[in-house]
């Protein structure tokens, strides 16, 4: 295959920033790099004329403030000019992760310009099952048109079980829990009812938490101090309020913690693979080659659909 020229469009400059979203579009990039493709990341910042980008395919990736700067405006016309794919780790609702798949949101008036690129990509991404299902709820015409499921893309050598540490009895660890969207509502309520259980949560808050007794807030942690974090806690709590698309943190949890459990619900996505959950326990190999492998799917279906095509 010729070398491919790829305008990978994203909301923000993934080497600066430290979301979610970001670092998987790095081990995503890196891997486009290993193969020796040639990779423009395109932001609000540098976003060029619409006739001097050129390339072989646009990788729309988290677009939503690009998409609501001009009502699609730029998006849509890269679009009618390259081939392209969708691979928004997020929904196509007007507030990202607060989609409550609700009959009203089939006539969102925001869901216009999404209903077209997904419907005339020549591939689209979804992070999970779930994932995918969430769009097809609002989007059931582009139930036939070629999809790929490619989750987070995590190394599990970044969260290595910590040698010699051993969970505490009855400790609960949360982490960005405390954001209305990530279930924040559900998690107080959880520990409200659980007073036998130490609950620690880490990361954003959003508003402010009345907490009880048993929980304390200790603001956001670096990643080496949340491997140590999930080490040392018996269970992760993670209730997402709305459908979740992917989850990075409950894989990071069950690498790191061999032993672990979950305090979940049915709206996390990377628990909605097959053979993720087998006879009631999460299947940690299949987990940890679904997010290892990421980078290597993403780019392997690239290549084959243009190579169909």
């Amino acid at each position: 295959m010729k070398k491919l020229r790829v305008a990978f469009v994203q909301d923000l400059n993934i080497w600066t920033h430290a979301g979610g979203a970001e670092r998987t579009d790095q081990g995503i990039v890196k891997e486009g790099f290993r193969r020796g493709y040639d990779i423009d990341l395109v932001t609000p910042e540098n976003f060029p004329p619409i006739e001097a980008i050129s390339c072989d395919l646009v990788v729309f990736s988290n677009v939503h403030m690009l998409m609501y700067m001009d009502n699609g405006r730029r998006l849509l016309q890269l679009a009618e000019k390259h081939p392209f794919v969708m691979w928004h780790h997020d929904f196509w609702c007007r507030y990202r992760l607060y989609y409550p798949m609700l009959p009203k949101c089939k006539d969102c008036t925001y869901i216009g310009p999404w209903r077209k690129l997904y419907s005339e990509s020549v591939l689209n991404f979804f992070m999970s099952p779930l994932h995918r299902e969430g769009y097809l709820y609002a989007m059931p015409e582009i139930a036939n048109h070629p999809y790929a499921l490619v989750p987070s893309a995590i190394n599990p050598s970044d969260y290595q079980p910590i040698k010699q540490v051993n969970p505490k009895p009855n400790t609960v660890v949360g982490v960005n829990v405390l954001l209305d969207f990530k279930g924040k509502a559900n998690v107080i309520k959880y520990a409200q009812e659980h007073p036998e259980l130490s609950f620690t949560f880490a990361g954003g808050l959003e508003g402010e938490a009345t907490l009880p007794r048993n929980s304390k807030y200790i603001g956001p942690k670096s990643q080496q101090e949340l491997v140590q974090l999930y080490a040392e806690s018996e269970c992760l709590i993670h209730l997402p309020s709305q459908p979740s698309p992917a989850d990075r943190v409950p894989v990071e949890f069950l690498i790191a913690n061999p032993n672990g459990k979950l305090i979940t619900n049915r709206n996390v996505g990377i628990l909605s693979y097959p053979n993720v959950i087998q006879d009631g326990k999460v299947n940690r190999d299949e987990l940890s080659r679904l997010v290892s492998t990421a980078p290597q799917t993403f780019w392997r279906c690239i290549e084959n659909v243009l190579i169909q095509t």
